[in-house]
């Protein structure tokens, strides 16, 4: 007897303790299925399907582990990415800092300010808002669930509408600029190894093949900011060094092991004068270095 009531008293407090909502489902293998859909401001449009993948997983310098997603070609899928009961975090490795992009906690009406800058993440200057303006229950995939809604406007006339839904990610997003509208819409996804919804067929051009490749950074030439990308196809040790005309290393980027996946990197030449540099991509016995242009 006293051995089921200790179950009964541990299962009380454990569902005391769960959270209302399950939180935004990050494990490597998970996939999001999306339609997505274009318009132009002359009439013109179509719609297409895409999958994104959870590709890795790693631990960064402020202790806690964050997650990618590819492919990287949507702006809330380019940074590292961590999700507790608060909210979305993204992290900025050219300034070792986290933002709460989505905080589950504000009010409707209630905003948080966040950085914006294609090139330079840790710009706090004329920060835009994101805005909570929806918070309600909706049923999704058969299930009662969490619905959210943001608006976020960053300033260069792109405005974005974000679906969010706790239990499933991001569902939806409205972007609006001058040249026209574009949408996407989650089909489905596997989470975990559960299937929710309609998973699309995966062809050659969307599967995620990745190889030993340094990309040209940009912009280039650049001032003070440039971005450097790279991939690499199976778990490496990487460095990425910058280096000046004289062979004097400047920066290190990247130290670390690093699996499968491809990756972006921020370089800040703030402190350095006007010149040519070289950056030089090291990952298992593959090398390659390319040259770079800071102007003034």
């Amino acid at each position: 007897m006293k051995k089921v009531f200790s179950i009964l008293f541990l299962m009380l407090i454990v569902s005391l303790f769960k959270p209302i909502y399950a939180q935004f489902p990050l494990e490597v293998g998970n996939r999001w299925d999306y339609v997505e859909g274009w318009w132009d401001g002359t009439g013109n449009g179509d719609s297409d399907t895409i999958v994104y993948s959870l590709v890795s997983d790693t631990l960064l310098e402020n202790g806690k582990l964050y997650y990618l997603i590819r492919p990287m070609n949507h702006f809330f899928f380019k940074e590292y990415m961590r999700v507790d009961s608060i909210g979305i975090y993204f992290y900025y490795n050219n300034c070792n800092k986290e933002w709460l992009f989505f905080n589950y906690n504000l009010a409707v009406g209630e905003y948080v300010e966040v950085p914006y800058n294609s090139y330079n993440y840790c710009d706090t200057v004329n920060m835009p808002k994101v805005h909570k303006i929806l918070d309600t229950t909706a049923v999704f995939f058969g299930k009662s669930v969490r619905f959210m809604k943001f608006y976020y406007e960053t300033g260069l006339d792109d405005e974005y509408t974000v679906g969010i839904i706790p239990d499933f990610g991001f569902v939806e997003w409205d972007t609006f600029n001058f040249f026209g509208y574009y949408s996407m819409n989650l089909l489905g996804c596997e989470l975990s190894g559960v299937v929710y919804g309609i998973l699309t067929f995966i062809n050659e051009e969307n599967q995620i093949l990745y190889k030993y490749s340094l990309n040209q950074n940009f912009p280039n030439p650049f001032n003070p900011s440039t971005r450097i990308e790279y991939e690499i196809p199976e778990v490496s040790f990487v460095t990425v060094k910058v280096y000046d005309v004289l062979g004097n290393e400047v920066a290190t980027l990247v130290n670390e092991e690093k699996p499968a996946g491809s990756y972006e990197v921020d370089f800040d030449a703030s402190s350095l004068p006007t010149g040519v540099y070289f950056y030089q991509l090291h990952a298992g016995n593959f090398s390659e270095t390319k040259k770079m242009v800071l102007l003034r």
